[in-house]
C-alpha cells in the first residue's frame, strides 16, 4: 500500500481475516511485528510516496472449502486511515487421483510425469494453464505428501 499525498507518523496495523474455508498459518514481513496473529504492526514513519515492505500470509484451504474463498486484509492507522484489500481464490475441482485407483499414490505421480513428457495423453492440466508440465506434476506430488489436492 502506498500513501502518495501524506507523511505517516503513527503506527500501522494489518489484520488478516480469511473466510471460513481458509485458515491462517503464518504472517511475516521485513520490518513488521507479526507475533500476535492475525495482526502485524509497525510504528516507523512513512514518507509521502513511500511503501512498506510486503507482508506474506500463508493460509491453508479446507478440504471441503467452497469456491470462491476470500481472504481479507485490513490496514489501519489510528485517526488517519482504514483500507481493506480482498484476495479471491478459486477452489477448483481438480482431482489428483489421475489413475482413478481410490487414493493419490506414486502411480499418479508417475502417470503425470508421463503426461508432462508426452508419453501419455495430456488430459490432466491440474492448474488449468493450457499445458501439462512440471507444475502439474508438482501438484500431484504435493497431494501425495499432504493428503489434499490444492491447485
Amino acid at each position: 500500500m502506498s500513501l502518495y499525498y501524506a507523511t505517516l507518523n503513527s503506527s500501522v496495523t494489518v489484520t488478516e481475516s480469511p473466510s471460513g474455508g481458509l485458515s491462517l498459518l503464518s504472517m511475516s514481513g521485513t520490518g513488521w511485528n507479526c507475533n500476535t496473529q492475525p495482526t502485524c504492526t509497525r510504528s516507523d514513519g512513512l514518507a509521502a510516496g513511500g511503501m512498506y515492505q510486503t507482508i506474506t500470509a500463508t493460509l491453508s484451504v479446507a478440504g471441503d472449502a467452497t469456491s470462491p474463498q476470500v481472504n481479507t486484509a485490513i490496514l489501519t492507522s489510528p485517526g488517519l486511515l482504514t483500507a481493506t484489500v480482498y484476495d479471491t481464490t478459486i477452489i477448483t475441482g481438480a482431482n489428483c487421483n489421475v489413475t482413478q485407483d481410490q487414493t493419490v499414490s506414486v502411480s499418479d505421480v508417475q502417470y503425470m510425469i508421463g503426461e508432462a513428457l508426452g508419453q501419455n495423453p495430456p488430459t490432466n492440466d491440474m492448474n488449468f494453464d493450457g499445458v501439462v508440465d512440471a507444475a502439474d506434476v508438482q501438484i500431484v506430488i504435493n497431494a501425495l505428501l499432504n493428503g489434499i489436492c490444492i491447485v
